[in-house]
């Protein structure tokens, strides 16, 4: 990663975060090379210099649970004020299909819940789905957090709602999900170049991937068999298309 003309922060830092409570939370960013960096936190000012790329980490003081705040951090003629920032547990939802599933998904099974779902100290950050095959991704500067209320979960994973739900319930203390969850993804996917090397783990053809319109035709090809099941699934499906799902059953 090269020097930044602005200031910018991973958007995992942005309105909303929520921090590990009692632990230091270590903040990063990238801006101009050798720029001087200062946070503010309440009666706390932290300061470090960018390196020779323009990159920078400063170590938050751990603090207990609790919020909201705010962190202003600044170089130069930048400002950056990052707010309604909260201390509590934060939690990450990895694997495939089952922790992915969409709440939007389980509205058969609990048709009230949404209704129910009004709880601002839950927050969701949903991180976006890239691939990238020619180097590693060091950071994401897309996505944002939000409360897990009403119709903000119908595309997050319903067992992570479910899971901080319950931490609530018994700890009374903020929830970050931060959710990585990707359908069909085997673990080789998210394990570096050097790493499947390392342990023999590295598929045969894998600098083909490195072919960036090759991926694109994949990609095309992946999204016309999606559509052509969405479309057999509505044609086909006879319980979908009768609503059977909500007809009553007479089991006697």
């Amino acid at each position: 990663m090269e020097e930044s003309p602005r200031l910018k922060l991973s958007s995992l830092l942005s309105d909303g975060a929520i921090l590990q409570r009692n632990k230091i939370n270590t903040l990063w960013g990238n801006f101009k090379r050798n720029a001087l960096v200062t946070i503010k936190f309440e009666d706390k000012v932290l300061s470090t210099i960018c390196d020779a790329n323009g990159k920078f980490k400063l170590d938050l003081p751990a603090h207990e649970a609790g919020g909201p705040f705010e962190l202003i951090i600044t170089s130069l003629n930048e400002k950056v004020v990052i707010k309604k920032v909260y201390f509590g547990d934060v939690w990450l939802l990895a694997g495939q299909s089952n922790m992915q599933l969409m709440f939007n998904r389980l509205l058969e099974k609990y048709p009230k819940e949404l209704s129910k779902a009004k709880d601002k100290l839950i927050h969701y950050f949903k991180v976006p789905e890239h691939y990238q095959f020619n180097e590693p991704m060091t950071d994401i500067y897309e996505g944002k957090w939000f409360d897990a209320i009403k119709n903000n979960l119908l595309n997050v994973s319903g067992i992570g709602y479910f899971f901080a739900k319950y931490l609530r319930k018994y700890s009374n203390v903020p929830i970050g999900i931060v959710q990585t969850a990707v359908g069909g993804t085997s673990i080789r996917s998210w394990v570096s170049e050097e790493v499947l090397k390392t342990i023999g783990e590295m598929p045969h053809d894998y600098d083909t991937l490195k072919n960036q319109d090759l991926v694109n035709h994949f990609v095309k090809e992946s999204n016309v068999y999606q559509d052509q099941y969405e479309d057999d699934r509505n044609m086909f499906d006879y319980g979908l298309k009768g609503s059977w799902a909500k007809n009553s059953i007479d089991s006697t």
